[in-house]
């Protein structure tokens, strides 16, 4: 992590906020994993069932945080793309003409990455909201934690599909425009509702001294 910092403060392109976004959620599903690992090593043998719940959504939770990594490195990649043509001379019509359609179909791939993580929002959300019935009650804090981290990754993702829709064939751009907001959209209500759920069990409740 701290040679990922420093890469990241440098006055580079890449790594840069779509990776940061990867990152969170590889964050969240890092620390869901825990709380499974946790709950099942707690297991007796007579919680077989929930040791087997809890040992598929540890197997779940290790393909989203996959996922997020290649998305995390694939940013990094397509971006360079975009930092390159950006690059591209310009000194007649013809090269002016063939930049900004280097321009546009790389901010078309790069725009793809950002979405790719808005649905992958979804997909760590619903095993958030999986993970609470079988993991143990003293790490429901932690749930609360991926929930807010994810719901951070979703919204960083967002702008920087807009980031990209700017240099995009305008029909193009309305088609991602489109889709990445009725994913977000989609993402956003579920989480607030989930929200709602979770402060519930963890705001609303005056704190009582656990016995020792």
């Amino acid at each position: 992590m701290k040679e990922y910092i420093q890469e990241l403060k440098s006055p580079q392109p890449t790594p840069g906020g779509g990776s940061v976004a990867g990152i969170l959620q590889q964050l969240c599903s890092a620390l869901l994993q825990m709380t499974c690992s946790i709950s099942y090593h707690a297991c007796t043998t007579e919680d077989h069932l929930r040791s087997e719940v809890l040992a598929e959504l540890i197997d779940k939770s290790e393909k989203i945080l996959n996922k997020a990594a290649y998305l995390s490195q694939e940013d990094e990649r397509v971006y360079q793309k975009v930092s390159n043509a950006f690059k591209i001379s310009a000194a007649d019509e013809t090269e002016k003409e063939n930049k900004k359609q280097a321009i546009a179909l790389s901010c078309r791939e790069a725009a793809d990455v950002p979405y790719q993580i808005i649905l992958l929002s979804s997909e760590l959300l619903d095993l958030i909201v999986q993970c609470e019935t079988s993991i143990n009650k003293s790490l429901l804090s932690d749930l609360g934690v991926c929930l807010c981290v994810v719901e951070a990754s979703a919204k960083a993702a967002l702008y920087l599909v807009h980031a990209n829709l700017l240099y995009m064939n305008p029909k193009e751009a309305d088609r991602v425009y489109q889709k990445s907001h009725e994913a977000y959209d989609s993402f956003v209500k579920s989480a607030h509702d989930y929200q709602n759920h979770i402060d519930a069990l963890l705001l609303d409740v005056a704190p009582k001294r656990k016995d020792l």
